[in-house]
């Protein structure tokens, strides 16, 4: 992950991965992957080239507040991570995150406000 760019790392997303959807100060929705990230010569909107991957998409009914998760995500940083050792949400577009972090936004979620996907977590 040295040399790539943000934008790049959707490329690493396989079939599966979760990816949670976060705009400045709420997590507000988590997506599943349904297939691999993958480059396109051409993308919508005159974009000449770029990532992508289809998902299916849960909006949170009660978006999650990055106060009420980040001190649990703190000792999870390095230098790719997208929560810094301060606990703030770094800047960036497609930054990683682990089964870990996942768990600590999972256990604010309820279980009935859960798609079916992501009840066993």
């Amino acid at each position: 992950m040295e040399r790539l760019t943000y934008r790049e790392t959707v490329n690493l997303v396989r079939k599966g991965d979760i990816i949670i959807h976060y705009r400045k100060p709420h997590i507000y929705a988590l997506s599943r992957a349904k297939e691999d990230g993958h480059h396109k010569a051409t993308l919508p909107d005159g974009y000449w080239s770029g990532w992508e991957f289809k998902t299916e998409y849960c909006f949170l009914p009660d978006p999650i507040h990055r106060e009420d998760v980040r001190d649990k995500l703190t000792s999870y940083a390095d230098r790719h991570y997208a929560i810094n050792a301060n606990g703030w949400v770094k800047q960036g577009y497609f930054l990683s995150f682990d089964i870990r972090g996942l768990k600590v936004v999972m256990s604010r979620i309820p279980q009935d406000k859960r798609p079916d996907w992501l009840k066993s977590i």
